[in-house]
Order: structure tokens, then sequence, then C-alpha cells
């Protein structure tokens, strides 16, 4: 494919070129199209001459195996819906700029068509030329999707054309966080229009008709093809066992009533009397009030209300003027995309025994200026919970994922989270954990750290804890990182703070949750819980010490570390022990959706999001250590899952629908090195 540049129109920057050239090129295009119609015309008539009566259109054929759409099963021809060819609009390259872009607008909120979804935005100036653009990873809001990409300045996208033969492609621009799709290439097409009105970008397209609608058997299913007169935005909204398809467009009344007829009150209550006679009369009146497809309009609005038979999925695709929809027991659909230098976002199936489970992951190259560090809901203290996009956003980060465990009653963490060389909280249960630096080093082992607090006569007091939400009988300790108050989280705690190595005071905490103690600048609270013994040790003025260690030793050199378990891979090998990790059995044996942090041989850290296969809630730990083993890890540790399962990058969770995922504690967040930005 040829790649064109346009370039500004003031005389003293115009390229020019010899006159001869120039000839030469105008004639070379014009044979080839000529060449290229005539090929065409042949075909078409070829094929015109050579189509049945009863086929759906005179031109014909099945739709291919792609990312975006499913081949048919094999039945008979008079049986087989077939999709009508017609010559796809050849793709064009993107406008190609001399001069870098100049950001003149941005927001997070767009209307399409009277809509407004939470997309973020950016209005750019590139030479003469004004270019508008979306979040890539909010594409799909639009109907838009991402194909198969190596190169992260150009992204391939399907938008009723052909993913085989004539994939869309669009220039992007980052601007940290979002990496920005350049729509203005599809205005001209859909007849888009768009302006700013304060921090929303309003999007106009024409409305389509709907030519037709057909029906037929797809690869899993039930299909239906709607033919339109041309391309238009549509978004899907999937709940349980329903599903929802609206495009700007409008039908025909009599279209609308074939896909919304309902038989009458009078038949249905006959057939309901006779059912118990005529037992065949029972399946088609079941058949006749569960229509699968009803087609409603309203203004400029089509909207294609589907029932979703249990373990089945709606799945969209396109092809020009034409939506393809399928009802399939397997709508994933596997892309790889090199997003930014350093960051490949993968969507995937790994089959471990008989269940095939959908994986969405990053692949991160620290050699690349790749960054990672831990994150949390409240960046003031360590008590509150967020959703992982507004962490991710707060944080200023790229992508994150979901970290370590957290006690959602009191909103505080149940492990390791270390940023920076500083423990906003402690490992607890000798449970695994990952530590990173920014040389590329990362550790992935069990981690225990062990504290003991030494008094003026040299008694040692073992510390059960550091900034911890996990509750045990003895002595825990709270420093400022946990924020500028502690507290008490059991009744009857006896407070001491101390200073400068030096107790200052002792307090009654009186009843869990009901009174804050400030934590004393460059120091720390001891909280003495059940531990009636050690209160004579803490005398105000009692000279302090605390010693720390880590086990493994080599843990300490590590910046940052995150917490969570159980270990799954360890130098390629399952070692897997939930048990030896204080998990219980129910934990252990459950299935749900699964969040993990890997290492490869390439010298790069996998963070990934495993979700439901048909029929199921997700892997076991056993399956889950099985996935990590056959997707080559050396290295991999569970990190916190079910709802909390959330996987970040551009804005926008790009592994479940948002409002599907729960809040969480901390997280992962990803950072890109600053000429990225």
């Amino acid at each position: 494919m040829n790649i064109f540049a346009t370039f500004p129109h003031s005389t003293n920057q115009r390229t020019r070129l010899p006159f001869s050239l120039l000839l030469a090129a105008l004639f070379f295009s014009s044979a080839s199209c000529s060449l290229a119609e005539a090929r065409n015309s042949k075909k078409q008539s070829a094929e015109a001459s050579q189509a049945s009566s009863n086929e759906i259109a005179p031109v014909a054929r099945e739709i291919p195996l792609s990312a975006a759409t499913t081949l048919p099963r094999a039945i008979p021809a008079s049986q087989t819906l077939k999709i009508a060819s017609t010559p796809a609009p050849a793709a064009q390259p993107p406008v190609i700029a001399q001069l870098p872009p100049q950001v003149l607008q941005q927001g997070t909120q767009i209307s399409l068509n009277g809509k407004t979804l939470p997309v973020a935005w950016l209005r750019w100036q590139e030479g003469n030329e004004q270019h508008f653009g979306i979040s890539d990873t909010a594409a799909a809001w639009l109907g838009i999707e991402l194909l198969n990409s190596s190169n992260p300045d150009i992204q391939p996208v399907n938008w009723f054309s052909d993913p085989q033969t004539s994939p869309i492609l669009l220039k992007t621009l980052f601007r940290n966080p979002y990496r920005y799709l350049d729509l203005s290439f599809l205005a001209p097409q859909s007849n888009l229009k768009w302006q700013v009105s304060g921090e929303t970008l309003t999007l106009t397209s024409q409305p389509a008709k709907v030519v037709n609608i057909r029906e037929g058997q797809g690869e899993g299913g039930q299909r239906f093809v709607i033919d339109l007169d041309r391309a238009t935005f549509w978004q899907v909204d999937e709940e349980e066992n329903t599903a929802t398809l609206t495009f700007t467009g409008t039908a025909d009344p009599a279209l609308i009533q074939r896909f919304s007829a309902q038989p009458s009150s009078e038949i249905t209550a006959l057939g309901k009397k006779l059912e118990s006679v005529l037992p065949f009369l029972k399946a088609k009146l079941e058949n006749a009030e569960a229509k699968i497809l009803k087609v409603e309009s309203s203004g400029s609005q089509v909207t294609l209300r589907l029932k979703i038979p249990e373990s089945k999925h709606l799945k969209v695709s396109t092809l020009p003027n034409r939506l393809i929809v399928d009802i399939t027991a397997n709508a994933f659909v596997e892309r790889a995309i090199v997003w930014q230098p350093g960051v490949i976002w993968r969507s995937q199936q790994v089959s471990v025994g008989q269940n095939r489970f959908p994986v969405t992951s990053l692949e991160l190259d620290p050699r690349s200026g790749i960054g990672l560090r831990p994150i949390w809901g409240n960046p003031e203290g360590m008590t509150g919970t967020e959703p992982l996009v507004k962490m991710g956003r707060t944080w200023q980060a790229v992508a994150a994922i979901n970290g370590g465990f957290f006690n959602r009653n009191i909103r505080q963490p149940l492990g390791a989270v270390r940023r920076d060389g500083r423990w906003f909280s402690g490992p607890i249960l000798h449970r695994g954990a990952i530590a990173w630096d920014d040389r590329g080093n990362v550790k992935v082992d069990r981690l225990t750290l062990q504290e003991t607090v030494t008094t003026a006569t040299g008694q040692r007091l073992p510390i059960t804890h550091l900034n911890s939400g996990y509750v045990q009988a003895g002595i825990a300790r709270y420093t400022p990182e946990w924020g500028i108050n502690y507290t008490p989280l059991t009744d009857g705690e006896i407070v001491v703070l101390v200073q400068n190595d030096l107790v200052l005071e002792r307090y009654p905490g009186g009843e869990h949750g009901k009174t804050a103690f400030p934590i004393p600048p460059g120091g720390y609270i001891l909280a003495l819980r059940s531990n009636s013994a050690s209160f004579d040790a803490f005398a105000p003025g009692t000279p302090v010490a605390i010693d720390s260690q880590t086990f493994p030793p080599d843990f300490a050199n590590y910046p940052q570390i995150i917490g969570a378990g159980p270990l799954l891979l360890f130098n390629r090998q399952i070692v897997l022990d939930a048990t030896d990790e204080k998990f219980s059995a129910a934990f252990n044996q459950e299935a749900a959706p699964r969040s993990i942090i890997a290492t490869s041989d390439r010298g790069t850290i996998v963070i990934a999001a495993i979700h439901n296969p048909p029929n199921r809630r997700g892997p076991t730990l056993a399956e889950l250590a099985q996935l990590t083993q056959k997707l080559g890890f050396v290295n991999a540790l569970n990190l916190d899952g079910g709802s909390s399962t959330s996987l970040f990058l551009g804005g926008h969770l790009i592994d479940r629908d948002p409002s599907t995922a729960a809040r969480v504690h901390n997280g992962i967040g990803v950072y890109l090195p600053p000429s990225g930005q």
C-alpha cells in the first residue's frame, strides 16, 4: 500500500516535483484505476450471471474468518445466510504532517448524535489542517474495531470495511495518558460533523437507512444481517440474557412490524388451553413469545433488542454497509496491538483442560523506559477504595491493574505495598509478593517483614504487622505513611505515641473506630492489642528502637513491592500452595475472574486479567497456575480477583464493563518515559 503525504499550502513550504514525474504519476494512477474498474466490472458480471433465484442477493460470498467475522457452519446452500459483497471503498492512508501537532482543546466527554459518552477527545492542528480524535480504548463505543498492529503511530481499524482486504488506517497521536485515533479521515465517509462546546466534543452523523434485515445461521448460533445504505456509528449494551444494539438511522414501518409482531392475546389464551392436548402447539407458542429480535425506531435512532440464551453472547462486526450480528458462545476477539514502544496490548484465548479462558494482557518492557509503581485509592492515606479507572487517572498512570487484597468493610490493605522504598503497608502471613526496580530487576517470592521494638532495658518485643488492616493480638506499628491519623481497629487498644525514638505518651484507645490519634511526624504509633503485659514497657520518656528486616533478605533492596498471593510460578515451575499462604480451602477451590502479574523470558513484565469461559465463572487457582505456565511465563503471582479484577489502559477498562467492576484499594500503575509524552 502506498503512503501519500499532503503538504502545507504556504508557498515557502510547498514541495516541488519535476513536471515529467507528475505526468508519469498521473498516467500511472489513471491506468491503474481503469484496470481495477475493468476487473471489478468483469468479476461482478460473472458473479451476477451465476446467482441463483433463491439467493438473498445476486452477488454473494460467505463471511471470511477474521478478527471481526465468523465463518458460517457448513449447511445446505438453501439454508445458508450469505452476505452480499459490494466493492469496499479503498482504505486511504493517513495524512503525514511535516510540523509537530499543536494541541488546541481536549476533554473527557463526547456527545454522539445526542448521546453523551465518557470518552476522552482531543482537537489539534497539523500544518493548515485541524484534526480531532478520541481515545482508542473507547473506540468500541462508536462501533470502531481495533485490528492487529505493529506500529503505535498507525492503527488499522474495521468500520464498515473489509478487515481482510481493506482495513482503514488511522493515524494516532499520544498525549499522556491517551492514545487518540484521528477520526478526521472518517468524517467524509460518514458525513460526520463535529464541533466543540466547552468540555464536550459534539459529533453528528447522517442517519443510515435500514434497507433490509436478514436471518440465518452463523457459527455457533443465530445470525442477523442488517443492510444499510451507509456506514453509521453504533453501540452495544449487553446484560444478562438481553442485548441492545443502537445506531443513528431510520427503518420502514413494514420492516419494524416484521420484527415486532407478537401473538394476539386471544391466540395466546387459546394456545394455553390447548397446549395440554396438542404439545406441539406449546412449542410453537413459546417460539412466538420468545422472539429473538425486535426492531424499534424513534426519531433518527434504530434500536435492535435481542434475547440472548444462557451461555451465549452478542458479537457484532461490520462489512461495507452491513452490520453482522451473531448470537454465539464465543464472542471474544483475539488481537495484538503495539500500543506504545514497550507496551503490547493482547487479547487471546488460552486452553486449560476443557475450558478456553479469555486473557487480556499488557506486556511491558522496562528496557523501553516503562515504569511501574504501586498506587492506591486515597493518596492521603491507606484507608479508602476507588474504581481502578479513577485511581489510574488520579495517579496519572497510563495503565494499571488491581493489586493486593484488602478489608472491604474498613477499606484498608491486607498485604505489602512499598513505594519508592517506603512501606505504606507491610506483608502478612508469608504470602506471595513481587518486587522490582527501574533497572528491570524483578523478584517474585513469598515475603515476610520482621520488626522488633527494643526498650531501654533491652527488652525485645515483636511487632506483628506494619501499617496493616490485618488484626492480630500483639503490637502493630503505624507510621506517617499510613496517613495523618490512626484510628483503633479493635476495642481496648493502648495507643503509644513515639517520636525521635522516645515514647511521648500512651492513651487508652477506647471503642474501635471512634477516636483518631495523630501520628507524630518523624515517629509512629504502637497499637497494643490484647497485650496488657507490654504496657509497662512504654512509659513516657522511654527510649525505644526499631529493628526491621525482610525474609528473603534481598527483598529489602527493591524500592517497589506489591503483595497478594498465592504464588503461582517460580522459575517456570508451578509452586501453588494456598494453604501455606494461609488462604482458606474455599478460596483455593473457587472459580472466579483473576488478575496476575508475571515475568517472561524476554525480560518483560506482564499484567493480565483472566475472565469467564462459557458456562463458567473463571479459572480456579490450579487452572490459573497451568494457564500462566502455558503462556510461557517464568514467574507469576496471583493478585486480588473476582469483581476486583480490572485492567486499565488509556483512560478506560479494557477487560470488562466498568459497571461490573468493584472498587479496589490498591493497584499497580504503569508509566511511560517522559519522551513518550
